[in-house]
């Protein structure tokens, strides 16, 4: 990605605070590390983002138009808790996240697809986790540990060239 950017400065009279400017190609979900507030212009689509929650390059929504789809790698057979791979949540700023997507599962035999809508919820204490699924059971089990982290378990898709994906199509999430 070629980055570049643009910072504003501080101004007391007027209580602007600083804030950051991107463009780049590409999604700036888990590439672009920035401050909440900061805005990113993606040359390739003509996509505007906002940095809304989380630290580091977590965080980015699209503004207006069609949501971004992030995409994880669903391990098949996968007996034992695992993280979903930059599916977590910051509980310093987020209270409640909302997110919409497709679960596939597929091999050279089978094809399970299925609608999922995620909930994590921050108690104050600890994080929980409510799923639904809808169409067909794609044999995922979701859970979320104390600290933010999504996690998962699958059962054994038989056949080859197994393909398993977990596609986020829309969050919305309410700031601490």
């Amino acid at each position: 990605m070629n980055l570049k950017a643009f910072r504003s400065a501080s101004d007391p009279s007027t209580k602007r605070t600083p804030y950051a400017i991107y463009s780049g190609s590409g999604s700036p979900e888990n590439v672009v590390t920035a401050n909440i507030g900061d805005l990113f212009l993606q040359n390739d689509s003509g996509k505007v983002w906002v940095k809304e929650s989380g630290t580091g390059s977590t965080g980015w929504s699209v503004l207006g138009g069609s949501p971004a789809k992030t995409t994880y790698t669903i391990a098949n057979n996968q007996s034992s808790a695992a993280n979903v791979t930059g599916l977590s949540f910051n509980s310093s700023n987020e209270v409640l996240v909302r997110s919409l997507g497709r679960l596939k599962r597929t091999t050279d035999s089978k094809n399970l697809v299925e609608a999922i809508e995620l909930y994590a919820i921050f108690d104050g204490t600890n994080w929980q986790l409510e799923y639904q699924g809808r169409h067909t059971d794609a044999e995922v089990e979701f859970s979320i540990t104390t600290a933010g982290q999504v996690q998962y378990t699958s059962s054994n898709v038989t056949g080859t060239n197994y393909a398993g994906s977990l596609e986020l199509i829309q969050q919305e999430r309410i700031l601490a």
